[in-house]
């Protein structure tokens, strides 16, 4: 689409237009190349504040004591009014209780059982792939750049001056 844009302009009559377009295009990539960077900047920010602010090691090892001690004087209450049926009762709310709590623990650091190296190569890639895009249009350009160049020495019209 730029290349439309561009060869709409003629080329000797309208060089600073053709410049001005040209450079007006070339902008777009840079500034969506920051806007990313920075968006990436702000989520790694995010991350490094979970990673940084844990819930305190304490706060779980006390929520796990007092399940153990709960559940253990649990049948010792119990056991007047349900007599047989508290140690079913006893094994479920345990099982579902712990579960929970197991839950919170991997809720408190889920860096470890995400597939972060997957992310990481896969960003890796995306980041060669758009160097290697950006080194090809830079070629691409430094060689209309000497096409033009030669085509004006040649014909002595101005188009080395509105790829500059």
């Amino acid at each position: 689409m730029a290349t439309q844009v561009i060869a709409v302009v003629d080329c000797k009559s309208d060089a600073f237009l053709r410049k001005s377009l040209l450079q007006y295009i070339m902008a777009f990539p840079v500034a969506l190349k920051e806007s990313k960077i920075s968006c990436f900047h702000e989520s790694l920010g995010a991350c490094k504040q979970l990673v940084g602010i844990p819930i305190p090691l304490s706060y779980t090892r006390l929520t796990s004591r007092f399940l153990v001690l709960w559940h253990l004087t649990l049948p010792v209450i119990l056991w007047d009014e349900c007599h047989w049926m508290v140690i079913p009762a006893t094994f479920i709310s345990a099982a579902s209780l712990f579960c929970i709590e197991e839950v919170g623990v991997l809720i408190e650091e889920p860096f470890p059982m995400l597939a972060l190296g997957e992310l990481c190569n896969a960003l890796h890639e995306s980041i060669r792939e758009a160097m290697a895009n950006e080194k090809a249009i830079q070629a691409n350009i430094s060689a209309k750049r000497k096409a033009c160049f030669t085509k004006q020495t040649s014909t002595g019209n101005g188009c080395s001056n509105s790829l500059n």
